[in-house]
């Protein structure tokens, strides 16, 4: 609950901060508790940032990153393989920015992938 309370922007709908609390509020335990281990504690986790470092190097087609804060943007960007990927960064957002700004990012996903279909452009 405290990372769901700690998630948001400050213009996100209350209406959004309290159906992430319900949501968050009827998880069972052991499974959240799993879940926090899968990501993080283990060796080879996603969310450690050794394992994570890893994974973008290998991506070799165009990404669309959108972040809440620069550091996290920029962690991004280091790991970037192809042209035509693109870090946004969306400050003032939470966690939940697609929540956030929904229409904003239905446009930006709209606008970069019209770019991916561009005759001769290659993908990967």
């Amino acid at each position: 609950m405290r990372f769901v309370r700690g998630a948001f922007g400050p213009h996100t709908p209350p209406e959004v901060r309290e159906r992430h609390e319900r949501l968050m509020a009827a998880m069972d335990p052991g499974v959240l508790a799993r879940c926090r281990n899968g990501m993080y504690p283990a060796p080879d986790a996603f969310g450690a940032r050794a394992a994570a470092r890893a994974y973008p190097a290998r991506r070799r087609c165009p990404v669309l990153g959108v972040y809440s804060t620069r550091a996290a943007a920029d962690w991004e960007r280091a790991g970037l393989t192809h042209p035509y990927s693109r870090v946004e960064v969306w400050q003032g957002c939470g966690h939940y920015l697609h929540e956030d700004r929904g229409d904003g990012l239905v446009a930006l996903v709209e606008e970069w992938t019209a770019g991916l279909v561009e005759p001769g452009r290659p993908l990967a």
